[in-house]
């Protein structure tokens, strides 16, 4: 985790808790990035510069709630907040 950057269109999800899978093929030397709304239900802002053609231009420690996110990343989503995404659209 300390070595994954955030991305708006990124190469790694979370399965479970902490393991940390490729959402798609990585080539060799490839920066890992992640999503933050895969990982964080916190109270923050970020100005995000990440240069993704769908870059969000701020981040938030509640971007998990956005529909777009849970559609592209659903099931590399945390435990934690697949649970909270099924409460919250319930």
């Amino acid at each position: 985790m300390m070595f994954l950057n955030h991305s708006c269109s990124p190469n790694v999800g979370v399965r479970g808790e902490i393991t940390f899978v490729a959402m798609r093929d990585i080539k060799a030397g490839e920066e890992l990035t992640i999503d933050y709304a895969m990982i964080d239900d916190d109270n923050y802002r970020m100005k995000c510069s990440c240069g993704a053609r769908n870059c969000r231009k701020v981040v938030t420690g509640k971007d998990w709630k956005r529909k777009d996110l849970q559609r592209r990343c659903g099931k590399y989503f945390s435990t934690f907040l697949l649970g909270k995404i099924k409460n919250h659209n319930l």
